[in-house]
């Protein structure tokens, strides 16, 4: 986990450069999950929206990074742009980030959503 993490961090920050520039104040939405007897009933949806209108005010943007291709489509039709795909643990991990030698590693999308009067 920790070389995973070396990886991941040093590529999430230059996307946020590329992103918004440098030192630009932004939410972030670091962890995001929903007890699998409550999945498809909107929750995630509707916690992010009351997020989006609390940044929409703040006039800032929330970045956040998808874990899995679903989550990235769902964060999509809420508004939010792909900025980077990465890999981490390439050659380390399997897509499941469990050890295994000449695994094919983690995909990570990072994404920001910007309200529309700062998007550029």
């Amino acid at each position: 986990m920790q070389r995973m993490l070396s990886e991941y961090i040093p590529l999430a920050d230059a996307a946020k450069v590329k992103a918004m520039g440098k030192g630009a104040k932004y939410f972030y939405l670091f962890f995001i999950g929903t007890d699998p007897s409550q999945r498809r009933k909107g929750l995630c949806s509707a916690l992010i929206r009351h997020y989006q209108e609390i940044a929409a005010r703040a006039q800032h943007p929330i970045w956040l990074e998808a874990t899995t291709a679903y989550n990235r489509k769902l964060y999509a039709t809420l508004g939010f742009q792909t900025v980077t795909e990465m890999v981490v643990g390439k050659g380390k991990v399997g897509m499941d980030g469990i050890l295994m030698e000449s695994g094919g590693g983690v995909t990570m999308w990072t994404m920001i959503w910007q309200p529309s009067s700062v998007a550029s």
